[in-house]
């Protein structure tokens, strides 16, 4: 999950709910878009990673996952059940995956869902990108209980140094760095009700720089929140475009309508 790859133009994977309650009656739901003219709609999947355990993705969705194909490309639909085992598995990290063909390379785009828990809540965005060497990058978390600790995960295994802490903070910055990072308290039937889930991003480069491991190569200025990718391109989010991602798209507005 190091540095930023190149993406085919126009691919993203969007939350919708991406943070709520376990009980919360809605639909949690990822859309696939591909801003393309045609496409095979079996070319786009989605899956989930079971972090306490590996950082493999499967296709091993909940079973009561919904997937539906779409004018823009997929929807993935968790619905609510009344059972908590069941409710726990519509957060975590999943993964919108496009399968790519002759000419465009396979493509999987991570996404964060995570509950709103009465004793643990994150601070500031899910997914964080830094660049090598130059930064460093703190997680937190507000916690409103002491009777149970807090405990970190990183990449999926249990990180003892940080147990207890409410903040961690990761300097001088390096590719390994990159992943996936957890705070949790324990449930008493030991399932993760109350986590909170982080993705941290390390571009191969210094910040402005790109083309590893040379990086003698200028970023372009990527407008409305676009990172500048290890190829030198402006990796845009949903709604725009571009080289710099200053383009506003059109094609996708009856997406949005959705997602309001």
């Amino acid at each position: 999950m190091s540095g930023i790859p190149a993406l085919p133009p126009d691919y993203a994977c969007v939350v919708k709910n991406h943070y709520v309650t376990p009980n919360f009656a809605y639909p949690v739901q990822l859309f696939a878009i591909a801003g393309i003219n045609s496409f095979n709609p079996a070319a786009f999947s989605f899956e989930k990673c079971d972090t306490d355990k590996s950082l493999s993705f499967t296709p091993h969705l909940p079973s009561n996952a919904e997937v539906q194909p779409q004018s823009y490309g997929s929807t993935l639909s968790l619905p609510s059940t009344c059972d908590p085992k069941d409710q726990s598995t519509r957060f975590g990290v999943f993964s919108c995956d496009f399968a790519g063909d002759e000419f465009v390379e396979q493509v999987k785009i991570p996404a964060i869902v995570n509950p709103i828990s009465e004793l643990l809540s994150p601070v500031g965005r899910f997914t964080k990108t830094v660049s090598v060497n130059e930064e460093e990058v703190t997680l937190s978390v507000t916690h409103s209980t002491s009777e149970k600790p807090l405990r970190w995960r990183f990449n999926g295994l249990v990180k003892q140094k940080w147990e207890g802490k409410s903040s961690i903070t990761i300097k001088d910055v390096q590719t390994e760095d990159s992943g996936i990072y957890e705070c949790f308290i324990r449930g008493n039937a030991g399932i993760d009700y109350d986590v909170v889930t982080y993705r941290i991003i390390v571009r191969a480069c210094p910040a402005n720089l790109f083309n590893p491991p040379a990086c003698d190569g200028n970023c372009p200025t990527c407008q409305n929140g676009g990172s500048c990718t290890d190829d030198g391109y402006c990796l845009c989010p949903p709604a725009y475009g571009g080289s710099d991602c200053s383009e506003r798209k059109e094609d996708i507005s009856s997406f949005e309508m959705k997602c309001r």
